[in-house]
C-alpha cells in the first residue's frame, strides 16, 4: 500500500508498505524531484501518514506510530494498540489537539489521548467499525467513512452519522475530500455534501 502526504516546497511524502515481508521500496519516501528513501529508526513500514494542523508530518505502520521532528528525524509516539500490534494502520489523522487517531486492519479505530488509547475515541455514537479512510477539514472536524456506507463527522467529541437517512447510497466509502466542497466517492456513488 501507499500513502501520501504534502512536504514543504511541493514535496511529497510516501509511505511505503508492500504486504507481510518488509520489501526494499518499504519505509518512509520523500519526492523532490527524485524519491529519497528516509531512514527512521526502527520503522520499516508506512502504511498511513498525515500532516497536522500545523503541518507537522505523523506516520504509522505495524510498528506504531511517530511525529516528525524536523531536519528528517522522527520521535516514536505510541506503539500501537493492544491487539493491533504488528498490523498494518489503513488510515491515520492528527485531530487539532494533536492526537492521531489510527484505523488498524482487522481491528478498530483508536485515538491516543494522554499517552492512553480509547476506542473509537471514547465517543459511543461512533459506528463501532474500522473506517476506510478518514479526513480533517479546515476547521478541525474529523470525518470517518466506513463499509456499510456511513460517514461520521466528529466536531468536539460530538458525533453526527450521515448515511441513507440524508439520502446516500455510497456503499463502501473508498474516499473523503474536505474542503470548499466536501466529497465521498463510494463503491455505488460519488455525492457532494452539502453543510457537512
Amino acid at each position: 500500500g501507499k500513502a501520501l502526504a504534502p512536504a514543504e516546497n511541493g514535496a511529497i511524502w510516501i509511505g511505503a508498505w508492500n504486504g507481510n515481508v518488509v520489501g526494499p521500496h518499504d519505509g518512509l519516501w520523500k519526492f523532490d524531484k527524485e524519491a529519497r528513501r528516509i531512514p527512521v529508526p526502527g520503522m520499516t513500514r508506512v502504511s498511513a501518514v498525515d500532516t497536522d494542523a500545523r503541518g507537522t508530518l505523523w506516520i504509522a505502520g505495524p510498528e506504531g506510530v511517530w511525529r516528525h521532528e524536523g531536519q528528517e528525524r522522527f520521535r516514536k509516539i505510541a506503539e500501537l494498540p493492544e491487539g493491533g500490534r504488528g498490523s498494518p494502520v489503513h488510515a491515520l489523522t492528527v485531530d487539532s489537539d494533536g492526537n492521531p487517531w489510527v484505523s488498524v486492519v482487522r481491528s478498530k479505530l483508536f485515538r491516543l489521548r494522554n499517552g492512553q488509547w480509547e476506542r473509537n475515541g471514547n465517543l459511543a455514537a461512533l459506528p463501532d467499525a474500522r473506517p476506510y479512510v478518514h479526513a480533517r477539514d479546515a476547521g478541525g472536524r474529523l470525518w470517518f467513512g466506513y463499509g456499510d456506507g456511513r460517514i461520521a463527522v466528529v466536531e468536539s467529541d460530538q458525533v453526527k452519522i450521515l448515511g441513507p437517512d440524508q439520502g446516500l447510497d455510497l456503499g463502501t466509502v473508498f474516499a473523503l475530500y474536505v474542503g470548499k466542497h466536501t466529497v465521498a466517492a463510494g463503491e455505488n456513488e460519488v455525492a457532494v455534501l452539502v453543510d457537512g
